[in-house]
C-alpha cells in the first residue's frame, strides 16, 4: 500500500464481466457509489474504462468518460493527488499520443509510459480501498474470477467483496479457495439488492479505515 501522512483519495474497484448487462450493472454501482459519496474524495473505477501511465515520480489515473471527453488524474509516487484534467478528444487525435503530450507538457517529464493490463492492475489494486467482484450470471468468459484470483495472490485478500447473484453455483474447488483466503462473500437477488448490500457494505468499510 502506498503510504503519506497527506490526505488521499478513496478509490473503490469494481470488477465484474464485461457482457452488456454486467457492465450495465456495475455502471450503475458505480453511479449509486458517486452519489452517495460526491464530494467527500471516493472514487469508484472500473478496470475496463481506466487507463494508467506512469512516470518516474508521477503516475495517471486516465478514464474515459465519453467518445470524446477523458479526464485525467495526476499522483506522486505517495499517492496524494497532484492535479486533474479534463482532456478534449477529436476523431483526428490519435488519444494516446494526446494523453502523453499532456502529461510531458504539466508534469515537465521526458518520459511516459502506458502500463500493460497487469501492472496496470497491480497498481490500482494497491492504491485501492475495496476491491468489490461481482458475479451477476453464470456464463461468463471467467475473467472476472481471474482477476478476484489475482487479488488474492497479490496477498489483498482483506480488501476483496465478492457479491454473487444468487440461483447459481460456484465449483467447490473456489468457494474452498475463497474460505480459506478469508475472503468476504455476499449473496443478492436482484441489482436493486445488490446495490444496497454495496453501499452498506461500504458504509461500514469505509468508516472503519478512517479510524
Amino acid at each position: 500500500m502506498l503510504e503519506s501522512s497527506a490526505p488521499k483519495l478513496t478509490f473503490i474497484l469494481l470488477l465484474g464481466s464485461y457482457d452488456l448487462d454486467t457492465k450495465t450493472l456495475l455502471d450503475l454501482l458505480k453511479r449509486k457509489i458517486a452519489e452517495k459519496y460526491g464530494g467527500e474524495g471516493v472514487f469508484a473505477f472500473l478496470l475496463d474504462e481506466l487507463e494508467i501511465y506512469s512516470t518516474k515520480e508521477y503516475f495517471a489515473l486516465v478514464e474515459r468518460w465519453t467518445e470524446e471527453r477523458i479526464s485525467v488524474h495526476t499522483f506522486h509516487r505517495d499517492g496524494t493527488l497532484k492535479e486533474s484534467y479534463d482532456l478534449e478528444i477529436t476523431k483526428e487525435k490519435i488519444i494516446d499520443e494526446a494523453i502523453k503530450g499532456l502529461l510531458r507538457k504539466e508534469l515537465d517529464v521526458k518520459e511516459v509510459t502506458k502500463l500493460p493490463v497487469l501492472e496496470k492492475l497491480e497498481l490500482i489494486m494497491k492504491i485501492s480501498k475495496e476491491i468489490l467482484v461481482i458475479r451477476d450470471r453464470e456464463e461468463t468468459r471467467g475473467g472476472e474470477i481471474a482477476e478476484l484470483i489475482y487479488c488474492i495472490m497479490s496477498g489483498l485478500s482483506e480488501k476483496v467483496c465478492f457479491f454473487k447473484k444468487e440461483g447459481f453455483m460456484l465449483s467447490s474447488m473456489l468457494m474452498e479457495f475463497l474460505d480459506k483466503q478469508r475472503v468476504v462473500i455476499r449473496t443478492y437477488r436482484n441489482h436493486n439488492d445488490l446495490v444496497d448490500s454495496v453501499l452498506r457494505f461500504l458504509s461500514y468499510r469505509l468508516s472503519q479505515n478512517q479510524t
